[in-house]
């Protein structure tokens, strides 16, 4: 779909869906080699940076700590593992968040109710909608 970016409207007044959105930090946080892989390469047709991806809690974390991030898109569940404390630290850091999941919303960290939830598998619609409503939300 590349070259019609400019021409998707959004739901809500044909807005483009890519309406401020380029250039930035995305950590990718998520266990499944395939998803992490689509995951970046989506993002990185967008114009974005990946961060990672990195596939655990401990990494996550290290990420969170040290690197510059915009953005990042956490599975709700990393090799059996919530990734509530990676959720913490990005939301003391003001930090937007994307989730993913295969399963439910219902497992999303405490507060974060208010971040948009993808689906897996999502397709570059989704996650370019996903995008903008995580950097638009107050939280």
């Amino acid at each position: 779909m590349r070259g019609t970016e400019a021409f998707w409207p959004d739901d809500e007044g044909g807005r483009p869906v890519t309406s401020g959105l380029a250039g930035l930090r995305i950590l990718v946080v998520e266990d499944n080699f395939l998803a992490a892989d689509a995951a970046s390469f989506l993002l990185e047709e967008l114009g974005h940076e990946v961060v990672g991806p990195v596939a655990s809690i401990a990494e996550a974390l290290a990420c969170a700590e040290r690197d510059p991030i915009d953005l990042a898109l956490l599975d709700v569940d990393v090799r059996g593992q919530a990734v509530t404390p990676v959720a913490e630290r990005l939301r003391a850091r003001d930090c937007p968040i994307v989730f993913v999941t295969a399963f439910t919303a219902d497992g999303l960290p405490p507060g974060c109710d208010d971040a948009p939830v993808l689906g897996k598998p999502f397709d570059e619609w989704s996650l370019r909608k996903a995008l903008r409503s995580a950097l638009t939300t107050d939280s």
